[in-house]
């Protein structure tokens, strides 16, 4: 099994949000079809991204998900 690197991960984040273009979703479709750890990841995500689709959210607020996303990395950073 080998192990994901950052990008990988960034893919397939944004592929269970439904971020991803047409040519990355083919690339993390084949990506969690070839990869035991990408599989897992992704049934995660889907998995945590589910309280989301229950609620019916079609989308966040470009401001609050800039932010969100500022605050995440700034926690990344910070870890490191």
């Amino acid at each position: 099994m080998s192990t994901l690197d950052n990008q990988q991960k960034q893919l397939m984040f944004d592929y269970s949000s439904g971020l991803t273009t047409e040519e990355e979703t083919v690339k993390a479709e084949g990506l969690i079809s070839t990869n035991e750890q990408a599989a897992k990841l992704y049934s995660k995500l889907k998995i945590a991204f589910l309280p989301l689709q229950i609620l019916g959210v079609v989308s966040c607020p470009d401001d609050l998900a800039e932010r969100t996303v500022l605050r995440l990395k700034s926690l990344a950073n910070g870890r490191q």
